[in-house]
């Protein structure tokens, strides 16, 4: 059983498996009686209290036709696995040689040995149709993740693919933010010409500036500012609290 779970679950799950499995030892059992389903046990501490679970006794519904163990502790319905009640009346029983199967969840189950890339074509672009930026931007991200999902695909299969991954991964990423950190600059710098345009032509400096009309572009994008702060005029008052015979 415990080959089968090492084979099965990843190695966080394993642990507390075989944590449960270790106070096994820790219990009796006793036969109370037998029914319609099965057989009724008491699992009670041999000596003093067991972690988690103190001295109490638990009683266990076994039906050994159909692997199903039922324990007061519920524990297989709060954290998934078997409980060390349950698995001591396995062992009593003689049923130790293999977990049963619906008790194991596939989301704590280690991924499949060989894994299968997604098989999604790449999406062109339709001829003589105009895509706007967002369906434009959702076709470049289809493609991408289709190409990525192949490659993750062969870097994932050995520590030394894995190293390739990261040592690409990294000035890929740099130079992302070198070029988001540039478009940035670049349009902060378009939006400062603007707001202050430059006069290029030397002749007219000598002539009298002659305020012209603004267009309609300009005046909308003109944002209002606060007033300037004044200094409040006087004597500023005093910030002393007053005792009860001054107030």
């Amino acid at each position: 059983m415990e080959k089968q779970i090492l084979q099965t679950y990843t190695m966080p799950i394993y642990n507390r498996f075989q944590l449960e499995l270790r106070k096994i030892t820790s219990y009796n059992v006793r036969d109370i009686g037998v029914t319609e389903q099965g057989s009724i046990h008491e699992d009670f501490p041999i000596q003093g209290s067991v972690r988690g679970y103190g001295r109490r006794s638990y009683r266990v519904d076994a039906d050994v036709a159909n692997g199903i163990y039922n324990c007061e502790c519920c524990k297989i319905n709060r954290d998934g696995i078997l409980c060390c009640h349950a698995m001591k009346v396995m062992s009593h029983l003689g049923m130790v040689t293999k977990y049963p199967e619906h008790y194991i969840l596939p989301r704590w189950c280690l991924p499949p040995p060989n894994i299968v890339a997604p098989r999604d074509e790449r999406q062109e672009k339709p001829v003589g149709q105009k895509l706007s930026r967002k369906d434009m931007r959702l076709l470049r991200y289809g493609n991408l993740c289709s190409d990525f999902a192949k490659l993750v695909v062969g870097l994932a299969a050995s520590e030394k693919t894995n190293e390739i991954d990261e040592r690409h991964m990294r000035p890929m990423e740099k130079e992302m933010a070198d070029l988001k950190k540039a478009d940035a600059d670049a349009l902060k710098k378009k939006r400062k010409s603007a707001k202050h345009p430059v006069n290029t032509n030397p002749a007219d400096d000598s002539q009298e500036s002659v305020p012209m009309e603004e267009d309609a572009a300009t005046v909308e994008n003109r944002k209002a500012r606060n007033p300037p702060m004044l200094a409040t005029k006087g004597r500023p008052g005093s910030k002393r609290k007053k005792g009860g015979l001054q107030l």
